[in-house]
């Protein structure tokens, strides 16, 4: 199935097959021999067989004979090795123009040999880090002390480990066939430790000339940690349908020959939407599965819910009833413009067949698992939200972001445009206080920011001020999404425009017994001419103003309200800092999900709902 695949009259396939496997060559030997019969077929069986040993020498001889053997057969651009558990995404044609993107480089994932076994594994996990080239005993990282090797004979080399599968140009095999001092190293790597695992990186990352034409990168997926898990019908989502440039051109392990994991309908499916798409069909009408994939066609697909403003919810299995209740609270105020952010595949194709846009950013080997609020691979997910919501303003929207944990009491649109219009404000954020912040149209400092409800406008101001949150975030690990924002908001160039608006009688109740308590007790300090300097600067600086505290209220705040102030003048109330939102939400009486995931009727009171 592999050859049948491959084979298309551009490209020249050469075969191995283990020396001692007689009954399969000569079954191989046959198949060729008919399809050339048919006149069809550029493949070949190779001439220098060897006895494949995992962690010995032989990888790296049938590699080396099958490139030189190919140099000899054809001319061509590159050579990529494959095994019988690999899947193509693309034709040859297309494997090529991708290839050619950086002509006459080869694609090699790559890292510095430590010899310690916890610090490759942070390479790997690190691969935008590489490392610098200098002299070092490398005797003991690859070669068994016990033979004898007493100094490294290549005082001037430093050893790298790689991944098997690679992709080189034709001038790299040319080098690694010619060049004496390669040829040596091979000769020392016949008794080495995991010599497929060195030998081809370190020949040529030491290389002045090779070393310049490297990208690390093996443009195919592969899964190799934990459990060995066969790539099925659920990873489709890892190759995106319309990507003119792909990330990835093949993949494994895949047994084409099964039906375990959905294999056949896979296969089909990568015909479909990959083996017959070419640069040109790559630029095909938009269609619901590009979304998140392909940025041309945010707008068109998302400008189907509201062509200026989206409401941005993120999900994931656990909190999808959640998430789902606060879309019922909002539709009682005709509030639809809702955009899904999907945490996990699982939970992005529920939505879907629910009928809901989802928006889902695909991470590498995604297997859905329950994460909750508190857990680090929570976390992890939510670092994605200021590149979620960057791409969704680059596209051309304002974006409101609501956790799953709120629920929607009144209509709260208009209010953001209220702050944007009296302070000429570019970022809305609630404040994550325990006490009561009064409204104010100036502040020296910022409060303490939760990042649950925020409103962000399409500006390009905006978008840098969000570049400089996800920069923290990826030179700062240890930071939350919440944390990189405080920390953005402290230290980028920013103008703070105050906090919410000038109470209206009807909004703010005079007579309301714990919010006209609190707001007596709390001490107003004047701005200070500082920021009435700042409110004349240029358009570079980044405007925050925040949410008043009494509308869209917080959970610590809201915990330790002891008396809700009545009339409630709560716009949206965020259930953040509760072990079990769910139950929270229930015993607050703002449940509006019945039992089969449908929303009450409009006209069902409240209180009648179940606890």
């Amino acid at each position: 199935m592999l050859i049948e695949t491959l084979d298309d009259g551009q490209a020249i396939i050469l075969v191995h097959i283990d020396k001692d496997k007689t009954v399969d060559y000569n079954e191989m030997e046959s198949f060729l021999k008919d399809r050339a019969h048919n006149k069809i077929g550029n493949v070949f069986l190779a001439q220098n067989r060897y006895n494949y040993l995992q962690g010995h020498i032989s990888s790296v001889f049938i590699h080396l004979s099958g490139y030189f053997e190919l140099c000899d057969l054809a001319d061509w651009d590159y050579v990529i090795n494959l095994s019988s558990v690999d899947w193509p995404l693309r034709r040859n044609g297309e494997i090529h123009r991708v290839l050619d993107l950086h002509p006459g480089y080869s694609y090699i994932d790559y890292w510095v040999d430590t010899g310690d076994l916890k610090l490759i594994l942070e390479a790997i996990a690190n691969r935008h880090m590489r490392p610098h080239l200098g002299s070092k005993d490398n005797t003991k990282n690859i070669h068994p002390p016990e033979l004898g090797i007493t100094a490294w004979p290549f005082p001037y080399w430093q050893t790298f480990k790689q991944m098997e599968w690679m992709i080189l140009s034709r001038s790299a095999v040319e080098y690694l066939r010619t060049d004496n001092v390669v040829l040596t190293f091979l000769a020392l790597m016949e008794h080495s430790k995991t010599p497929e695992e060195s030998f081809f990186i370190t020949a040529l990352v030491n290389d002045p000339k090779q070393r310049t034409k490297l990208v690390p990168d093996k443009k195919r997926f592969v899964r190799v940690w934990g459990d060995y898990l066969w790539v099925g019908w659920q990873d489709k989502h890892l190759f995106p349908i319309g990507t003119k440039n792909p990330q990835y051109l093949f993949f494994r392990p895949f047994n084409a020959l099964g039906d375990f994991f959905g294999e056949t309908k896979l296969v089909d499916w990568i015909r479909d939407n990959h083996l017959d798409m070419n640069s040109a069909t790559n630029a095909a009408a938009c269609r619901i599965e590009h979304l998140g994939y392909r940025d041309e066609c945010i707008y068109e697909i998302v400008s189907q819910l509201d062509k200026n403003e989206i409401i941005l919810i993120p999900v994931n299995r656990p909190f999808h009833e959640i998430a789902m209740n606060l879309r019922c609270s909002m539709e009682g105020f005709g509030i639809s413009n809702v955009l899904f952010w999907s945490l996990d595949i699982e939970t992005h194709e529920k939505i879907t067949e629910e009928g809901y846009l989802s928006f889902y950013v695909s991470e590498d080997d995604d297997i859905p698992d329950r994460k909750y609020p508190g857990d680090p691979e929570f976390n992890l997910l939510l670092k994605k939200k200021p590149y979620v919501i960057r791409k969704l303003i680059a596209s051309g929207f304002n974006v409101w972001y609501l956790d799953a944990d709120t629920v929607v009491l009144r209509d709260f649109r208009l209010r953001a445009k209220e702050y944007i219009k009296a302070h000429k404000s570019d970022i809305i954020m609630s404040i994550g206080n325990t006490e009561l912040v009064p409204p104010t149209d100036s502040l020296d400092l910022p409060p303490a920011v939760n990042a649950g409800i925020m409103y962000f406008t399409n500006s390009l101001v905006v978008q840098k001020f969000l570049d400089k949150v996800i920069s923290k975030l990826n030179n700062q690990p240890h930071l939350n999404d919440q944390q990189a924002f405080q920390s953005a908001i402290e230290k980028s160039n920013v103008v703070y425009t105050g906090v919410g608006v000038k109470p209206k009688h009807e909004e703010y109740p005079e007579t309301a017994s714990n919010s006209s308590r609190i707001q007596k007790e709390i001490k107003v300090e004047n701005a200070g001419l500082l920021y009435n300097m700042l409110s004349f600067t240029a358009d570079s600086k980044i405007k925050v103003h925040f949410f008043d505290h009494l509308e869209f209220i917080n959970g610590p705040f809201y915990n330790s309200l002891k008396e809700t102030p009545s009339p409630s003048p709560f716009k949206i109330i965020h259930f953040s800092g509760t072990k079990n939102p769910e139950l929270e939400i229930k015993r607050s009486k703002f449940w509006y999900l019945n039992e089969r995931g449908k929303c009450f009727e409009k006209d069902q009171p409240i209180h009648t709902l179940p606890v």
